[in-house]
């Protein structure tokens, strides 16, 4: 395979900049009652579209994500939530026992370890995925961090296949495609709100 030069590949990094910063302008520009509306959507729909699958990786809304709270409350009643831990392997899942979350050390709530277990990802039969933006190809943008493309790497080089939903608004949809690397990997549909 023929190695980028260190040219393209600063382009690229310039380019995700860019975009990231203008997504993050239109998500913090999104009114009240924009995201209150999102939010009962995702909740409406979600709940529906999730009942066949038993473990479901959520996520926690964070910097102007939509919120699906609901719908982990939701989850968590039903013995299906997951939630994800930041550690130094990336990603890791845990099964929550009682809605109690602790912040980390990047200012996100993540599972109490007293009242969370940690689940083997094979284990998970589905993944919510939030990003700053989306594009037709199921693609989508994050912060930069690489804690979702690290898990979807994983993922795949272990030949795990959980169904992947990225979430989140429909502004969030970018109508080019966006800068794809080597690592990144497409989910398998989108669901924008």
């Amino acid at each position: 395979m023929k190695k980028e030069s260190p040219k393209l590949m600063k382009n690229r990094s310039y380019a995700k900049l860019l975009i990231r910063e203008e997504l993050i302008k239109i998500r913090k520009g999104l009114s009240k009652t924009r995201k209150e509306q999102a939010a009962h959507n995702a909740y409406l729909r979600l709940s529906k579209k999730l009942k066949p699958y038993k473990n479901i990786l959520s996520f926690y809304s964070i910097k102007n994500e939509i919120n699906i709270d609901l719908l982990n409350q939701d989850l968590f009643k039903e013995h299906k939530l997951l939630l994800p831990k930041i550690e130094n392997i990336g990603l890791s899942a845990h099964k929550i026992t009682k809605f109690e979350f602790i912040s980390s050390t990047f200012g996100i709530l993540e599972p109490n370890p007293k009242f969370s277990i940690p689940i083997a990802l094979e284990k998970i039969d589905c993944i919510l995925v939030p990003a700053l933006g989306f594009d037709r190809l199921c693609h989508r943008i994050g912060y930069g961090k690489g804690h979702y493309d690290q898990l979807l790497e994983k993922l795949q080089k272990d030949h795990l296949k959980p169904h992947t939903i990225g979430i989140g608004f429909q502004e969030q949809l970018c109508i080019k495609p966006l800068p794809v690397e080597e690592h990144d990997i497409a989910l398998n549909e989108l669901l924008l709100f």
